[in-house]
């Protein structure tokens, strides 16, 4: 798999985690909410973007 070949797979998934990423970042940078709250949308959002990123497996019904 060559580098400039990845791109989402599951785009609603992927841009869920990256909205919830911006917004833990901005909650985080502009101390409007504590570190308990701007951690779990980070960890939560980069999670959903990687798995935003995962090709499902191929099966033998989608070669067809």
């Amino acid at each position: 798999m060559k580098l400039h070949e990845i791109y989402p797979h599951n785009k609603f998934i992927f841009f869920t985690g990256a909205i919830l990423v911006f917004t833990g970042t901005y909650l985080d940078s502009t101390n409007k909410a504590s570190i308990y709250i701007t951690l779990p949308f980070l960890v939560v959002g980069c999670l959903l973007v990687l798995l935003g990123l995962k090709k499902s497996p191929n099966r033998k019904s989608d070669e067809l």
